[in-house]
This record gives structure tokens, sequence and C-alpha cells, in this order.
């Protein structure tokens, strides 16, 4: 995973401001990845079904210590 903080090279920043977007950005390593494509199409199968959008949810915006409650509880 690539580590947190970790800046944009100057060729990102030239794509962000010529394309609006950058793009990839390694959110986890290849195998972990892989390790949790594993674990959902295994929750698939055992569920019968693949998820749908009644799976989508935010489990961040509800963390008591995540970017939310950090916003609105500061230290």
């Amino acid at each position: 995973m690539a580590p947190k903080g970790k800046r944009l090279t100057e060729e990102q920043i030239e794509r962000y401001h010529r394309d609006g977007f950058v793009h990839p950005i390694e959110a986890f390593a290849a195998e972990e990845a892989r390790r949790y494509r594993r674990a959902m199409e295994e929750f698939e199968a055992a569920q019968g079904r693949e998820l749908g959008k009644e799976h989508n949810f935010k489990p961040h915006s509800t963390s008591r210590s995540g970017p939310r409650t950090r916003a609105t509880r500061p230290m």
C-alpha cells in the first residue's frame, strides 16, 4: 500500500490540471486487492447473489474515529 501522505509527482499534478483528475492512484497493493476481492466473492457466493446497491454503505462515515468525528469533535 502506498504510504499515507504520499505526494503527487509533477507529472500527476500536470495531468490533474490538464484532465481534472489523477489516475491511477494505488489504494491497495495488488495482493491485498485480490484478498479483498476473494472475500467479497466468497460473501456473494454464501448469499447466493451478487452485491447490489442495498449493500452500498459508507462505514467510514459512522466510525467514531473517522474523519467526520475528527472534524466535528477535535481533540
